[in-house]
């Protein structure tokens, strides 16, 4: 029972997140295709974000600016639970270092918690290290947000130019 709700409120959380924030990943997608000339006749598609959403909602309606979304949340909670246990095991021989009794390998870290505290004990956290891959998503959201504004201010360094020294 307490697997399940930490998978359920990690769940929410994914989709609470992708609820409020796909729509922009959606307008991020277009706009970024748009901008290299992918549109009718090579003219750019759309003039800015709101006319992303403008034309969107006009031809698709609301279900345009979340297709897909079903799929890319359930990519990303797979993507987070299955690898978890691999984490919880590392974390548990991390903390043995300095300790008198240390796990021989991981194998055996693995078979001593799972005898000792059962399957579900590899899946602790597993809610927490959601939410830090959601705030990690919106730190490199904001990164790229913040780039693309000192891009249009001038303040960039092109990927080619030579450095004097």
């Amino acid at each position: 029972m307490w697997f399940a709700g930490n998978v359920a409120s990690g769940s929410a959380a994914g989709a609470t997140t992708s609820l409020f924030l796909y729509h922009l990943d959606y307008a991020r997608a277009q706009l970024g295709t748009d901008g290299r000339g992918s549109g009718v006749n090579g003219q750019h598609q759309f003039r800015g974000i709101l006319d992303v959403y403008s034309k969107t909602l006009s031809s698709d309606g609301i279900v345009g600016l979340y297709r897909g979304e079903f799929f890319g949340w359930s990519v990303t909670t797979v993507s987070g639970v299955c690898p978890h246990p691999f984490d919880t095991i590392r974390r548990r021989m991390m903390l043995t270092s300095g300790q008198p009794s240390k796990y021989r390998n991981a194998l055996r870290a693995f078979r001593e918690i799972v005898h000792l505290e059962g399957f579900k004990a590899l899946f602790r956290g597993v809610t927490a290290n959601m939410l830090l891959r959601v705030a990690g998503a919106g730190v490199l959201a904001g990164y790229d947000q913040l780039q693309r504004v000192a891009y249009r201010k001038g303040y960039f360094i092109e990927p080619h130019q030579r450095v004097l020294k």
